[in-house]
């Protein structure tokens, strides 16, 4: 049976896919949760590179498993106040799992958003020229890159609209 872990668990779109993946109920489904942990995820700072390797190894996440990485700095603002710590959540985290994925076979559906696009010709497709035009939207838009860059990695990137 393959293992379906969630980052950002707590979150608003993280416990919705937690809470999707738990009443489907054909998966082992794994919560992983930083700031607001609950019972039943599990406590993980995904800034802390070794202790996500260490979980990932520990769980034996790898080839037919999936992470689903919810996880971000999602708030504009914030992101303009704290660009160091945004830089590191919606960069350096996605591209750290990616490259477990390419060391361990796992997929890893990558979480983005629309504000990667400037606005200005929308709808868009997943080819189309990036233009973000704020600072959260470059981070998302360089976590995106991250991923997909990383040789051997399975990295899968959905938009959404922001929450």
């Amino acid at each position: 049976m393959p293992q379906i872990v969630i980052t950002g668990a707590s979150g608003v779109l993280g416990s919705a896919v937690y809470n999707a993946f738990q009443s489907y109920g054909k998966e082992s489904v794994i919560g992983l949760a930083h700031s607001r942990p609950a019972s039943h995820l599990i406590q993980l700072d995904l800034l802390d590179g070794d202790r996500v390797e260490d979980l990932v190894n520990r769980l034996s996440i790898g080839d037919g498993d999936w992470i689903i990485h919810c996880a971000a700095e999602r708030r504009p603002d914030i992101a303009e106040k704290d660009t160091q710590r945004c830089l590191n959540l919606n960069v350096s985290v996605p591209a750290n799992l990616a490259r477990l994925s390419a060391l361990r076979r796992f997929t890893i559906i990558h979480i983005s958003t629309d504000y990667v696009f400037d606005g200005t010709s929308p709808p868009y497709s997943p080819n189309d020229e990036t233009n973000p035009l704020q600072f959260y939207g470059r981070t998302k838009r360089d976590g995106e890159r991250a991923g997909l860059r990383t040789a051997g990695s399975k990295f899968i990137v959905i938009r959404v609209p922001i929450l």
